[in-house]
């Protein structure tokens, strides 16, 4: 087994007026929604979509400042997959299929010949496209999503979670240790189970499939399979507290990772995304965090993430209600989520103010991303403190806020 990579949290929190949206490093929040969401897709870097519950579909031209929506189902939506720039799917409860042929414009439902819940869809073509859900469900279409037919891949009847293909490399995953791989495009499929301290009774959930390497992640725990060379390998992949929940393996090298912490007062979840850029080697906090008061994450959400990324590093994350995206562009202004109204920072012309209702402020430090100090006060002992920024040049700045029962904030805000 290879060693633990152990990961270092930092606590973000803040709360943005004046026109500024949430920040927390690079992950910026987007939009929350009225109906959880269950996945997001993106075509390229400025359409992106998510579905969710109560039929959610809504659709993005522009990174996410403007939408529409659509509601053709009242079933839950579990999945979005797009064969090509017009032609996309979406699958959800009860054999729900819908079916578009002009970019999202409209929606159409089609025949799946099953009442299961069809939890994910992937292909290769428009001659081999593939959906998969509970009790052992297989659905391929040979033609363009017009008719599906039933694929025997099992006696036993799993409920599989994802399905995903490299080129003619594939996998469908679930519980019951269920892993099957196909190297011929699906024509057949083989159970894998010579893997390291496999049990048969995990529950895999989580997929990603890279040039070279495959990685799933077993449900609420903090272990993901990586298969390289056909060797199965298991791995902790964080230590300490909080449970991995997504992933999104974008190459060989470069991977996210969200962790979530759940408070057990409100039962909210808040959310922290690492990367690594050396195949895990070593992680950054790239988004959110916590610290000893989970109540002041940096990120909310729920105990499970889904992430789309076009390219190596512009993406976005739903969880919960809420969507994500990064890097910190900063032109959206968004309806900050409850989380983010316990610190806030209010920036009027040339004075930010800073708050906190329900604690004492001790210090506050501020610094510049190239770690210049440009404002310190210790022994403030009051609620709020207002701060001259007359002479900070423009750019980002990081207010670091020491609050009286010792609890240390770092909050990012541009001086515009």
């Amino acid at each position: 087994m290879k060693p633990k990579l152990t990961l270092f949290l930092l606590l973000l929190a803040g709360c943005f007026q004046n026109g500024h949206a949430y920040q927390s490093i690079n992950w910026e929040f987007v939009n929350s929604f009225s109906d959880y969401l269950t996945n997001v897709y993106t075509q390229g870097t400025d359409t992106v979509y998510v579905v969710g519950q109560n039929g959610l579909i809504a659709q993005s031209p522009n990174r996410g400042k403007n939408w529409n929506y659509q509601h053709i189902t009242a079933n839950t939506l579990n999945d979005i997959y797009f064969i090509s720039n017009n032609v996309g799917f979406i699958v959800g409860s009860n054999g729900t299929i819908l079916k578009t042929t002009n970019a999202g414009a409209s929606w159409i439902p089609v025949i799946s010949g099953t009442t299961q819940k069809l939890n994910a869809i992937a292909g290769t073509g428009i001659d081999n496209i593939w959906a998969v859900g509970d009790n052992g469900v297989v659905i391929k279409s040979n033609d363009i999503g017009q008719s599906w037919n039933t694929v025997s891949i099992t006696n036993q009847t799993p409920n599989f979670s994802n399905i995903g293909f490299k080129n003619d490399k594939g996998y469908i995953v679930g519980n019951i240790g269920s892993i099957y791989q196909t190297l011929d495009n699906g024509d057949s499929w083989v159970q894998q189970i010579n893997i390291e301290e496999y049990t048969g009774q995990e529950e895999f959930c989580c997929l990603s499939i890279t040039e070279n390497k495959v990685f799933l992640r077993s449900s609420f725990s903090n272990f993901i399979y990586v298969n390289a060379n056909s060797i199965w390998e298991k791995n902790n992949i964080i230590d300490g507290n909080g449970t991995a929940s997504g992933f999104c393996f974008i190459t060989d090298s470069i991977w996210y990772y969200t962790i979530s912490f759940v408070t057990t007062g409100d039962n909210n979840a808040y959310l922290s995304v690492f990367k690594t850029m050396d195949g895990g080697n070593s992680w950054t906090l790239d988004g959110g965090g916590k610290g000893e008061y989970i109540q002041y994450g940096g990120m909310e959400g729920d105990g499970t993430s889904n992430l789309a990324f076009a390219g190596s590093s512009f993406g976005y994350l739903v969880s919960g209600n809420y969507l994500y995206r990064t890097p910190y562009v900063g032109d959206i202004i968004a309806d900050i989520p409850r989380l983010y109204q316990d610190v806030c920072l209010i920036q009027t012309g040339s004075s930010l103010d800073i708050n906190y209702t329900f604690k004492t402020i001790s210090n506050v430090k501020i610094t510049s991303t190239s770690g210049q100090t440009v404002f310190q006060q210790n022994e403030i002992n009051k609620n709020e403190i207002s701060i001259n920024t007359s002479t900070f040049t423009k750019g980002i700045y990081i207010s670091q806020i020491t609050l009286k029962d010792n609890t240390q904030i770092s909050v990012k805000w541009i001086k515009r």
